[in-house]
């Protein structure tokens, strides 16, 4: 799987509905050089989105409000270059809807629940300044 680069000015959205789970990755990402918004809604993550460009999206696709998959739509027909990593408890890594999702282009990657911090880094890099 490639890496996706990251602009060190571009933010990383983070969209999942356990609190507990946007503060980790927040303070990961922000360890290590990146930048983050968090949501624990997917009609906020589209409010947020409209506002701002975000190059990545690490996206939950059990949500109170909204489907994951239906979300991951809305958001690529908002941002055609947006790279959507799926991090879930609820899917298997090798689920035909996943393998479906990356064929079709909605999806960079998935992550499963619980992750090791080095998953998270490993898929993305610090790019330009």
């Amino acid at each position: 799987m490639r890496r996706i680069k990251i602009d060190r000015l571009a933010p990383i959205l983070i969209l999942d509905d356990e609190p507990d789970i946007c503060w980790v990755l927040e303070h990961l990402l922000n360890r290590h050089g990146f930048r983050s918004k968090t949501t624990c809604s997917g009609e906020q993550a589209l409010v947020l989105m409209k506002r701002r460009r975000f190059p990545l999206v690490f996206l939950d696709l059990k949500l109170a409000d909204a489907e994951g998959f239906a979300l991951a739509r809305q958001m690529r027909a908002m941002n055609s270059r947006l790279r959507i990593v799926i991090v879930s408890g609820y899917i298997g890594k090798n689920a035909a809807i996943l393998e479906q999702a990356k064929a079709a282009g909605l999806i960079h990657a998935f992550i499963g629940k619980p992750f090791l911090h080095a998953e998270i880094l490993n898929l993305i890099e610090l790019g330009g300044e």
